[in-house]
């Protein structure tokens, strides 16, 4: 039963492990809105929202949620980031920033 509890523990452990590494590109985009992804795959995305209607709405919907956040850092570029800052908590026990 110990090495049962022993190996799943383990496996949970390395379930949280891998989930820290997060793949960024080389050379990240300077252009709004900033879209993750090979330029084939941004026309690809651009076409599908042109294309289909739910795809569109998608997209609106997403806009719309985030307008007012693009409008205050418009105003003030330093508001998102100071949030952010409000939200973060130091886990000590194992060294890593994880927002509360």
């Amino acid at each position: 039963m110990r090495q049962f509890l022993l190996g799943l523990y383990f496996l949970c452990f390395l379930n949280v492990a891998s989930g820290q590494e997060i793949p960024l590109p080389e050379n990240m985009p300077q252009e709004h809105p900033r879209v993750l992804t090979t330029p084939e795959g941004k026309r690809e995305t651009w076409n599908l929202i042109k294309t289909e209607a739910w795809a569109e709405d998608v997209f609106n919907k997403l806009k719309e949620r985030t307008e007012a956040y693009t409008q205050l850092t418009d105003v003030q570029p330093t508001w998102l980031l100071s949030r952010l800052a409000m939200f973060i908590s130091v886990n000590r026990k194992v060294g890593r920033i994880r927002l509360v």
